[in-house]
């Protein structure tokens, strides 16, 4: 079965790992001309819609005709992340120019937004939300249109709004809201406005009618609504430093504060380089409305009750409005809205360098550099057990226990193309029901797997006792007992 890695634990298990799956299964669909949206691979034999599950379309629809995803999924991941980050810098180095930055107030605003902290932390774990850079070729398309009304940029806004719906239903989200910001701030009229409107609803609702149309067995897109109170940004955490460039490491800062419900939701502030900066352009020049700009997003960002510390203090709050509205019931984590929030600070700031002498613009420089470029992002583990290799498109595998959270079965699939009875997933079709799924899998003689290695000593002690009675052949050395194959 080959060698396991020297430290296998649960909790090195991530979603790039179901990821780098999405970039797989799209692009094998697309291979065999079948329907990408409706996966027959999980949830076996009924299968699945991925309609709910945050497939990033743009990417992997894109990657998967080029055969990349398919071929070599953590490849096309790593691809995907990568050319997102260019295209961040670049619209938000238009986006700038747009608002009349020059090349250096330009520059400083697409490095600030290609290493903002709440856009890298989704680097590490997300990468239809890292991947934003609609949202800047939105703003930056509406911004031209509003000002000088160019008959070719509202095109350009409908195929940057459509990008980004199918990217993820959150910059779908941002688009709108940004808008107005967008007319309030630089006007324009209200007929540019409306047509651009008008464009983000065509472009939303084609994304909508691409997820809704897809076959099979959808989850419920809702949720509960306090869901979204854990996965809120908090006040403070605007004023923190960015946790991964080199002062963070220097100052051995973490990059998860005790509140915070984890890096990737928990991590929303644009960085001081970029804060600072921002304050100085509202305070020197009094534009209150780009401070309201930026305060729209990010008491949003907030979600529907404000927390400190990681208490929620009963305070309710804009969100829980659109928690009221169809469709936007179901997001459940606000505190991405720190990333449209950290987009109008790197504008402002951006500016501010443009109006600086050569001195200031060098610190600023130098501040942006030190605290938000990260030194270094992890890769994604390409480990297969051997055993998993070696199953086939015509086997059926129960991963035992039976649990949906772990993401990386996900990954051990892309290698062997079998079929499994459960999966991870965002919303899924159905509710899992352990003794259900393994008198399924023992009486039609599917493969069992037990990835012993994957477990901490006493979990895996726990374990083998639980489940040796299903692999009486297996001695309590193996990395990996298997049954059905």
């Amino acid at each position: 079965m080959g060698s396991v890695p020297s430290d296998p634990a649960v909790k090195g298990d991530a979603d790039p790992y179901e990821h780098a799956w999405q970039f797989w299964w799209v692009g094998k669909a697309l291979r065999e001309g079948t329907d990408p949206r409706y996966c027959r691979k999980v949830f076996w034999p009924g299968g699945a819609s991925l309609a709910f599950d945050h497939v990033g379309w743009f990417d992997t629809l894109i990657l998967g005709a080029l055969r990349t995803g398919y071929a070599d999924p953590a490849l096309a991941h790593g691809i995907s992340l990568f050319a997102g980050t260019i295209l961040t810098a670049v619209f938000g180095w238009l986006l700038a120019r747009s608002w009349g930055s020059g090349r250096y107030g330009a520059l400083f605003t697409a490095l600030a937004l290609a290493w903002l902290p709440s856009r890298t932390a989704h680097v590490l774990q997300h990468y239809q939300v890292a991947n934003v850079w609609a949202f800047p070729a939105a703003m930056w398309a509406a911004r031209s249109y509003l000002r000088d009304g160019r008959r070719m940029m509202p095109w350009v806004f409908a195929a940057a709004s459509l990008a980004g719906a199918l990217e993820t239903p959150f910059i779908s989200v941002f688009i709108f809201p940004g808008v107005l910001l967008t007319a309030m701030v630089g006007g324009g009229g209200w007929k540019r406005t409306v047509v651009l409107l008008g464009a983000w609803a065509v472009a939303s609702a084609a994304a909508g009618m691409y997820l809704l149309t897809s076959p099979g067995r959808k989850g419920d897109a809702g949720g509960y609504w306090r869901e979204a109170v854990y996965w809120a940004g908090e006040p403070q955490s605007f004023l923190l430093p960015s946790p991964f460039g080199a002062a963070a490491k220097i100052l051995r800062l973490p990059v998860k504060f005790s509140w915070m419900p984890n890096t990737y939701e928990g991590v929303v502030t644009p960085g001081l380089a970029v804060l600072l900066p921002f304050l100085a352009f509202i305070w020197r020049g009094k534009r209150w409305k780009i401070a309201t700009a930026f305060l729209v997003f990010a008491v949003l960002a907030l979600g529907p009750e404000l927390k400190l510390m990681g208490r929620p203090l009963g305070i309710p709050l804009p969100f829980r409005v659109l928690q009221c509205l169809p469709v936007l019931n179901g997001i459940r984590a606000p505190s991405r809205f720190a990333i449209p929030a950290g987009t109008i600070v790197a504008l402002g700031a951006g500016l501010l360098v443009s109006a600086s002498g050569k001195r200031w613009r060098t610190m600023l420089f130098a501040f942006l550099v030190l605290e938000s470029a990260p030194l270094s992002l992890p890769a994604l583990g390409t480990f297969v057990p051997g055993a998993c290799s070696e199953l086939s498109e015509d086997d059926v595998v129960l991963e035992v226990p039976p649990d949906p959270g772990v993401r990386i079965y996900s990954w051990f699939q892309t290698a062997g193309g079998y079929a499994r009875l459960y999966a991870f997933m965002a919303r899924p079709p159905e509710e899992i029901d352990p003794e259900k799924l393994l008198e399924t899998a023992l009486e039609n003689g599917y493969v069992i797997i037990y990835h012993r290695w994957l477990f901490p000593d006493s979990t895996r002690r726990r374990l083998d006792g639980e489940l040796a009675p299903l692999f009486p052949e297996h001695p309590s050395g193996d990395g990996i007992w298997m049954r059905g194959k």
